[in-house]
């Protein structure tokens, strides 16, 4: 019996356990569009994601995966796809998930926020699932470079996958896929990677994983959990009376929806800012969020925020600018 022969069986053989259990589980039931990041959630039935019960696509994917047991590989592409019907008529959207694993991968390795963007949708998903069946660990667009750079060690030269199979499913956009990522990148703290991958077009719109969570991630996802309930609670304590984060809900103050990297002055649909506020020009980052939060007077005369004098403690001005840079690329 050949190698590759033998390749074939085993990748089969772990796919059908997969697929039996995943079955008898229930864990394709997928959710809604719509949730937090990085949420632990029992979805509901889907609205948004085109992913279809397992009741439709596991007895045919079933189907193809036996029918690869004696299957020759196809040689015309670097990943390993089985030779059958169903891999045929799935060719091109085949070809575009390898395209879309393999720079995924890349970009993640070397924490390339455009390589990213360019493999995945803006609403993307990448998600986990946990123990209890049908419950995920997601993972958002926004959280997906800061990730990659908190758990890719730094200087890691290897940025490619091998051992790539992919299989067709019953649904049209959505294929299995089996690696090995390089060691030590932010996908997983193990080496192989069992996934459900979703696309829409050429891109991933999203994966389930069905490697453990790695625990650096869970970590990470912990951290910024405690920091953000922080950073609201000093925002609601000192802010909310005027102001809001969220669209079009103007106050006393205008609302300061996505208001990192705005200029002064120009909330959409505000018309009480003072000619002094919209003429200075100051963009809102870091700094001068920190410097107006501490003082207005001293960084903008006439600015409208009386009574409001400033905040002299730089903890909780930092935590208030870190909640409104938080929701604003979440909002």
């Amino acid at each position: 019996m050949s190698k590759a022969r033998v390749a074939v069986g085993v990748v089969v053989a772990v796919w059908a356990a997969v697929i039996f259990i995943l079955g008898a589980a229930g864990t394709f039931d997928t959710p809604d569009g719509g949730l937090p990041h990085r949420n632990l959630h029992r979805p509901r039935q889907p609205e948004e994601f085109a992913m279809k019960s397992h009741n439709l696509f596991i007895p045919a994917l079933g189907a193809v995966l036996a029918l690869t047991a004696d299957a020759t590989l196809a040689g015309d592409v670097a990943a390993q796809v089985p030779r059958t019907a169903a891999a045929q008529t799935a060719a091109d959207l085949i070809s575009s998930a390898e395209r879309a694993i393999t720079g995924y991968v890349a970009a993640c390795v070397s924490r390339d926020a455009q390589g990213l963007n360019s493999v995945t949708t803006d609403d993307v998903r990448i998600e986990y699932a946990l123990d209890t069946p049908g419950t995920y660990f997601s993972l958002d667009a926004n959280s997906l470079i800061a990730d990659c750079a908190a758990n890719t060690p730094a200087g890691n030269s290897d940025s490619h996958v091998s051992n790539l199979w992919i299989f067709p499913t019953h649904d049209s956009n959505a294929v299995f896929v089996q690696y090995d990522a390089p060691a030590g990148s932010a996908e997983t703290m193990s080496h192989r990677q069992l996934a459900l991958v979703e696309m829409r077009g050429d891109r991933i719109s999203r994966m389930l994983n069905f490697a453990a969570v790695p625990p650096p991630i869970i970590a990470s996802a912990v951290r910024e959990a405690a920091a953000t309930d922080a950073g609201r609670a000093a925002f609601d304590n000192h802010c909310r009376t005027c102001h809001s984060v969220k669209k079009g809900d103007h106050r006393l103050g205008p609302s300061l929806y996505r208001i990192f990297g705005a200029e002064s002055g120009s909330v959409s649909g505000y018309r009480n800012s003072p000619q002094e506020l919209s003429g200075s020009r100051i963009i809102w980052d870091e700094t001068t969020l920190d410097r107006f939060i501490a003082n207005p007077d001293q960084v903008i005369s006439n600015n409208a925020m009386k009574p409001y004098s400033g905040i002299t403690d730089a903890a909780v001005r930092r935590r208030i600018v870190e909640f409104l840079k938080w929701s604003s690329t979440r909002a």
